[in-house]
């Protein structure tokens, strides 16, 4: 009988055990509803995490015209699925950037990053190509006293790293520009123009070899920079400092396999790509969102849609968050929304972002007007092992 008892106990451990067992899987933990009170109201192109459930989201639409593409940001705090929106529930958010007299409107703006004192950077496409910085508050999206010209080429992918450098790449490189990284002071350098002039002179550039360009990060100490060159379903390293500058690093790979494909209804192919980045120092992974750019918001392309989780040492992929794969199981197809709050629907996956306190990852759905925060079950570093 003892034995018999012993047995029991043994097999009823194993059973709580294996109940509470970790199943390595990405789920979201929410995703903010499309066009509801609490969501980004139009196509979302980029998030900035600043904490855990408080972000920005860069949002685009149509002009009332027609034709002109209108930018705006909006900030989330405390956000889950049907809270956290700022301002009005109704309305576009912060669409320019004003200082005193200073005036910039947004420009083909596709990408923004966020630094630790909650401020949000992004990319824009004046005439100059600023930078232009913003602050998060409990009340809204609001501009600073900061931004910085960046020369004469269209820019996109743009990262903050813990010291506050601040890097953005051109979308086009070719031979005949060497600087399609510039890395610029933080926003506190006494000695910079953020506030003043705007004109500051990188302290650091990488010139990067022909090729169109959507994304760019950077470890926490600035130590290591990554580039998805787009144009070549690759990812590019460079190790340095913005004090000593940048070579590339050759030990590392990663490009997409050639059978990495979507598949359309009719069961034609297309080619996804590299496109924004983010990088997580614990435990040293970089997340690449994977997907094609406006591939023209019908079914077809919502089949494909996905982030990869890559060693950052090596290049080698070591994980997937397929996201289209996580919307039909859940919704029962491609294209049907934002459900419950759990899935965007439509994939159209542009750019990620990750928080530490939690590991977090975020995303936006382009089509699918909404942003997305996934989790892992499980211990993020154990992916590095082996």
């Amino acid at each position: 009988m003892r034995k018999f008892l012993m047995i029991l106990v043994l097999l009823s451990l194993f059973v709580n055990l294996t109940g509470f067992a970790q199943t390595n899987e990405w789920g979201t933990q929410y995703v903010t509803f499309d066009d509801a009170i609490n969501g980004t109201l139009n196509r979302t192109s980029s998030v900035a995490v600043l904490g855990a459930d408080d972000f920005v989201a860069l949002v685009t639409r149509n002009s009332a015209a027609g034709g002109d593409l209108i930018n705006y940001l909006v900030g989330y705090i405390g956000a889950d699925s049907a809270v956290g929106r700022l301002g009005s529930p109704t309305g576009d958010g912060v669409g320019f950037w004003e200082f005193n007299l200073d005036h910039v409107d947004f420009a083909d703006a596709f990408q923004i990053a966020g630094d630790s004192d909650n401020r949000v950077y992004l990319a824009n496409n004046d005439a100059q190509h600023n930078i232009l910085v913003f602050d998060l508050t409990v009340f809204d999206v609001s501009a600073s006293q900061y931004r910085m010209e960046t020369g004469g080429d269209d820019i996109w992918g743009i990262e903050v790293d813990a010291n506050g450098y601040v890097y953005v790449c051109t979308v086009n490189g070719d031979d005949t520009n060497t600087q399609e990284v510039k890395i610029y002071p933080p926003v506190t350098d006494a000695g910079a123009a953020w506030g003043t002039s705007h004109d500051s002179a990188p302290v650091a550039t990488i010139d990067l070899p022909p090729g169109e360009y959507r994304g760019i990060t950077a470890s926490g100490d600035g130590s290591m920079v990554f580039v998805s060159q787009s144009s070549e379903r690759k990812i590019l390293k460079f190790v340095g400092s913005p004090t000593s500058g940048y070579s590339a690093d050759a030990s590392f790979s990663a490009m997409l396999d050639p059978n990495d494909l979507g598949v359309r209804v009719d069961l034609t192919t297309f080619t996804p790509t590299y496109l924004g980045l983010a990088y997580m120092d614990d435990p040293g992974l970089v997340f690449a969102a994977t997907d094609t750019l406006f591939h023209g918001g019908d079914d077809s392309g919502y089949r494909y849609g996905r982030i990869y989780a890559i060693n950052a040492v090596t290049g080698t992929t070591v994980d997937t968050i397929d996201q289209a794969k996580w919307n039909v199981d859940h919704a029962g197809d491609y294209s049907s929304g934002s459900g419950n709050g759990l899935w965007s629907g439509f994939t159209s996956t542009y750019d990620v972002d990750v928080e530490a306190s939690e590991s977090a990852v975020y995303s936006q759905s382009w089509y699918g007007w909404a942003v997305e925060k996934w989790l892992f079950d499980g211990n993020l570093g154990d992916l590095l092992v082996g």
